[in-house]
């Protein structure tokens, strides 16, 4: 990976590998013929991650 001097220079650099909890941001497309199974795919997905051990 490349990355310009001009970054560094200007923004603070974040090493990942020491943050023990990261963020993710997962976008989901509905179709509009789906769009009345929003409520139950959002349980559902609330759901799974509820159960989900490694997950806060």
């Amino acid at each position: 990976m490349y990355i310009p001097n001009s970054i560094f220079a200007s923004k603070p650099v974040v090493n990942i590998a020491d943050i023990d909890n990261r963020r993710i941001w997962i976008e989901v497309r509905v179709n509009y013929g789906d769009r009345r199974k929003v409520e139950l795919i959002l349980s559902d997905l609330q759901q799974v991650l509820v159960n989900h051990s490694e997950l806060d």
